[in-house]
């Protein structure tokens, strides 16, 4: 039996779950502590893991590692224990214990860039349909913050305010594609206190139509007070792409549009050409930023929002 220490690092992580239920029959002693369980599960997915083969492989490997933190008397569970015990978990709870522990982790979220975006799992499809996760993603620390399942992706309309609403977003630039781009989310993330860069689209034609014909009045080189531009190319994978940002402050032209819209104050155009692929991704915002800053957050962004054949057009209110 391995020497457990009284007061380990892994302590301070595991206060923040001791309010979850373990959902298994009270017969007595488990084989498989649900602490032990949820230590090795959280510190696997933090190191990459995607599944429970992932998790369990992990905690075979940095078992005498994970022992100076719990006994883990009985070894590392089964990929099939871990599936069935967190099948079982209440996953309000437990989303609220992980809440918990990601506000000690990031206390603080001002000046950090918080991408939303929401992804069907893999593997999870059944008769009901396929499990739909919305997640909140501190971009600068590479953590989640928070998740919000729906049983489809046409729910992440209902799914970001919840999810919003349980971050302490005041001084953030939250980022989210075209089905964030909803009057009632600008309008939360405002009173909250964040910024934010949209991506827009036909799901809201009009403020979609006006934003592309404003840009595509710019002009040929940016003047440096009402449009702003800042390029790069990158060289890898075997092709040349060449990403183009243009920033527009003046807004006069188009602001009947944007009176439903609160705090939108320009708006972005993102060009991407490669070779021989092109794609542009366009949107307003909610500062009046040089673009190298717009693009830094669009670019980080950008792979959760589309891929080279799929154009995105990002709506930017930050």
């Amino acid at each position: 039996m391995q020497d457990h220490p009284t007061a380990t690092p892994g302590d301070e992580l595991m206060q923040h779950f001791e309010d979850l239920a373990d959902p298994r029959r009270q017969s007595g002693r488990f084989q498989y502590p649900l602490q032990e369980l949820l230590l090795t599960a959280l510190c696997a997915v933090a190191a990459g893991a995607e599944d429970w083969v992932d998790v369990s492989e992990w905690g075979e490997f940095k078992l005498e590692w994970l022992r100076r933190f719990l006994p883990f008397e009985q070894g590392i569970a089964s990929h099939d224990t871990f599936s069935r015990v967190f099948a079982m978990l209440d996953s309000v709870r437990f989303e609220a214990c992980f809440r918990s522990w990601m506000a000690q982790i990031c206390p603080s979220l001002a000046q950090e860039h918080i991408a939303i975006d929401g992804k069907t799992l893999r593997g999870s499809r059944t008769a009901d349909g396929a499990l739909h996760l919305v997640t909140a993603w501190h971009c600068g620390k590479g953590v989640t913050l928070g998740q919000i399942r729906t049983q489809a992706k046409s729910n992440e309309i209902t799914a970001i305010p919840e999810l919003l609403a349980g971050l302490d977003l005041r001084g953030a630039t939250v980022t989210m594609d075209a089905m964030g781009c909803q009057k009632a989310i600008v309008q939360q993330l405002v009173d909250e206190g964040a910024g934010y860069i949209i991506g827009v689209k036909n799901n809201q034609p009009t403020l979609a139509q006006a934003v592309q014909g404003l840009l595509e009045q710019a002009p040929a080189k940016a003047d440096g007070r009402t449009w702003h531009e800042h390029s790069e190319t990158d060289k890898g994978h075997g092709r040349i792409e060449t990403r183009r940002c243009v920033v527009c402050h003046d807004l006069s032209a188009i602001a009947p549009v944007l009176q439903d819209w609160p705090g939108v104050r320009s708006v972005v155009l993102v060009q991407s050409t490669r070779q021989p692929v092109r794609s542009g991704r366009f949107g307003p915002r909610s500062t009046e930023q040089a673009p190298e800053p717009s693009w830094r957050y669009v670019r980080i962004h950008a792979p959760l929002l589309d891929t080279p054949t799929q154009p995105v057009n990002p709506l930017k209110p930050a």
